[in-house]
């Protein structure tokens, strides 16, 4: 195993930042979305209070079909978070500029316009989503999220979404 003193400075060095949140994006969505897609009504800790056993899975099953519903649609955001994290794995491989700043800049707008959804249906306070552990997690990982694409799509040197020379 690597040393942590070692380690974060040639991850956060400028040829290697980009790649850094390319990877930490993949690590979030792919176990995001395999949890949503595998099992979606442990996915619901993310909404309501927190509490597995209420809020969007409420009525699950043959009787009523809004849970079943839920569930539906918790998988389809899975498969679309899995989706997501085996392109910008790939994407991350790649050393053309113009297709890295063209993730970089969709998912920038990708990522400010959840949090800005996130936000308000937190600020509503109306039962969609609740703050807590959960609430308070969402909304870091997509802050960390649009902060970071956000200074490579509007900061960084086009020499910032080249590979470096030693990959």
């Amino acid at each position: 195993m690597t040393d942590l003193s070692a380690f974060l400075p040639e991850a956060l060095s400028q040829k290697r930042r980009l790649r850094s949140l390319f990877l930490f994006q993949v690590y979030v969505s792919a176990f995001a979305g395999l949890i949503a897609f595998v099992f979606p009504k442990a996915f619901g800790v993310f909404f309501t209070d927190g509490s597995v056993s209420d809020g969007v899975h409420s009525g699950a099953g043959a009787s009523n079909s809004q849970g079943s519903v839920a569930h539906f649609m918790i998988r389809l955001y899975g498969a679309l978070l899995g989706t997501q994290a085996w392109l910008v794995w790939v994407v991350a491989k790649v050393d053309d500029g113009y297709v890295k700043r063209a993730f970089i800049q969709g998912y920038f707008g990708c990522f400010a316009a959840s949090l800005a959804a996130v936000v308000a249906a937190h600020a509503q306070d109306d039962g969609t989503m609740a703050g807590h552990f959960f609430g308070a997690l969402k909304i870091v990982i997509l802050s960390i999220l649009t902060a970071g694409y956000g200074w490579f799509a509007f900061f960084q040197p086009p020499a910032v979404y080249e590979l470096p020379r030693d990959h």
